[in-house]
């Protein structure tokens, strides 16, 4: 089996994830009504802004990487497109994605599986990238972490009926 997905791809994978995540963000700010979720939206459409852009370079430092570890050309690679293939952020159509929602609940519920998927994506991801690049990968995944955290406490609070 011949190599499916280089290092390189699987960046590209992931700036494309990070960018549909940020238009999907910045409709959920337009869309909300909830000021908290507006907010909430406006600082995760940043934060993805951010991501894409630090896996940009990150895949421009590496070039095209490939893992050394692999008991056959392009195991690794094959199973990272899968995860990828399976990422909902992957849908580039947020508008449509979020009218599917039911009201913001079911749209903060789309979000958290969107970074819980990421969290795998990028946990997997850094087994791919050189030793010395680990750290970025890692630190972006914590970041994601860190938003699921924040989208599980505003749903919480929307749950609970809690007002500002």
């Amino acid at each position: 089996m011949g190599v499916m997905f280089s290092g390189g791809e699987i960046l590209d994978v992931a700036v494309q994830i990070e960018r549909n995540g940020h238009k999907f963000y910045t409709e959920l700010q337009k869309t909300a009504k909830d000021q908290r979720v507006q907010e909430l939206a406006a600082y995760l459409a940043d934060q993805e802004l951010h991501h894409f852009r630090d896996f940009e370079a990150l895949r421009d430092r590496l070039g095209d990487f490939q893992p050394s570890w692999e008991s056959y050309t392009g195991e690794y690679e094959a199973y990272v497109r899968a995860l990828a293939e399976g990422h909902i952020f992957g849908d580039p159509a947020s508008k449509e994605l979020l009218n599917k929602a039911t009201g913001e609940e079911e749209a903060l519920c789309m979000a958290m599986g969107f970074e819980r998927d990421s969290i795998l994506f990028y946990s997997e991801m850094s087994n791919l990238v050189p030793e010395r690049e680990r750290g970025a990968v890692e630190e972006l995944t914590e970041q994601e972490k860190e938003h699921l955290r924040k989208l599980a406490e505003i749903l919480r609070e929307l749950r609970k009926g809690e007002k500002r």
